[in-house]
């Protein structure tokens, strides 16, 4: 089963304020009906938390899992949602045994995602599909449509999420959705691309699932970072900036 009845949601409370939001934390999220905002969130920081997404029926919320770097995801349902959870270990069965909800579940969660806090790679456009080929030095490769996992086989690439770090021979299969993705490779590569289903039946697609959101949560931790570097250099500029206007 994709998912278990709305009425077994066991939901986390964010807080101990009466929020209405939940943290996605031991369990998957779905969305029966309604909507839902998915928000990054940072316990112990006041005003930190970022809306990422809009979630819709059937979209779900992934944990961040053991390498989170200290954040997690909320859920905030709206008026008229309604919620069902689902255990991890079921969600990946369910991926590597091809189900096709589940699969456009995975597929649909990627793409939120990467739209969220992808950025655009800036080189010569070309095509994605799957099967194996070379990606020349300055293409950023896409499919026309939907998703295409890729493996390289040769080399190295450069994804949409900042931070996330390259994906290198041996690695596990990177998505690429066409939205707001891409991959770009400095010194060419050599991958071979399979669409969700196909990975499912070679027996990876859980395990490129987990390791894409290992990938999130390092871009994520990055782009937070940033945010922190960015603010210190503000706060250490005032002084600077008060000098000139009173000199003005």
């Amino acid at each position: 089963m994709l998912h278990e009845p709305s009425h077994h949601f066991t939901g986390t409370p964010a807080d101990a304020s009466g929020s209405p939001g939940f943290a996605v934390e031991a369990c998957l999220i779905r969305v029966e009906a309604g909507s839902a905002d998915l928000y990054l969130d940072r316990p112990g920081r006041a005003g930190s938390r970022r809306r990422l997404a809009r979630l819709h029926p059937g979209d779900i919320a992934v944990p961040l899992g053991a390498d989170s770097l200290g954040l997690r995801l909320l859920v905030f349902p709206g008026p008229e949602a309604r919620l069902s959870s689902l255990e991890p270990a079921a969600f990946r069965t369910a991926l590597d045994a091809a189900e096709t909800g589940a699969i456009a579940a995975a597929e649909r969660w990627i793409e939120r995602t990467v739209r969220a806090c992808g950025t655009p790679l800036e080189g010569h456009p070309g095509f994605l599909g799957e099967g194996a080929g070379p990606i020349d030095s300055g293409f950023v490769l896409r499919p026309a449509e939907g998703l295409v996992w890729v493996s390289v086989t040769e080399g190295a690439l450069t994804t949409a999420l900042p931070g996330s770090g390259p994906a290198q021979a041996g690695d596990l299969p990177v998505p690429v959705v066409a939205a707001t993705g891409g991959i770009i490779s400095e010194h060419g590569a050599q991958i071979v691309g399979r669409g969700s289903a196909r990975l499912a039946q070679d027996g990876g697609l859980a395990r490129a699932f987990a390791d894409y959101q290992a990938r999130l949560a390092r871009s994520l931790a990055a782009g937070v970072a940033a945010a922190d570097a960015t603010e210190a250099a503000f706060v250490a500029g005032k002084p600077a900036r008060d000098r000139a206007v009173l000199a003005a």
